[in-house]
């Protein structure tokens, strides 16, 4: 099996996060590293179709990979801390392809005030699983 990535551009919220990157990975194991905002999981996401890229392409064994052909489970909670709440929740509404399915999720949770306007970065979680804004 061979994973081709040719000319791939990748961003959201307005930024370019891999431009023109052209790799080839062939079967057994490939180490990925890069200092933290390198694009590690970018690229990761990208290549799982979690993030639609903006050209290029990423072909597997020369044949377009579709969403769902491969797997991608993350350590981490998937959130930008560089964003705000608003932010990741519009984000991720326009990845799955919903035009405003941000707003109809802040609607519906009733997330009001200054929460929806802050950084993710600066939200901890509390004992049990909730979230609490220091």
């Amino acid at each position: 099996m061979k994973l081709s990535i040719n000319n791939l551009i990748v961003g959201y919220g307005g930024k370019i996060i891999i431009n023109g990157l052209t790799v080839e990975f062939n079967e057994g194991r490939t180490v990925i590293l890069g200092p933290n905002g390198s694009g590690k999981t970018t690229l990761l996401r990208a290549i799982a179709g979690v993030l639609k890229p903006l050209s290029g392409s990423i072909m597997l064994d020369g044949k377009p990979l579709y969403r769902g052909d491969v797997g991608y489970i993350s350590h981490a909670s998937g959130l930008d801390p560089n964003m705000t709440v608003r932010e990741n929740l519009e984000f991720y509404a326009e990845v799955k392809g919903a035009n405003n399915l941000g707003g109809e999720v802040i609607d519906r949770l009733g997330i009001r005030g200054g929460l929806l306007n802050t950084r993710v970065g600066p939200l901890v979680m509390a004992r049990g699983g909730l979230l609490r804004w220091p």
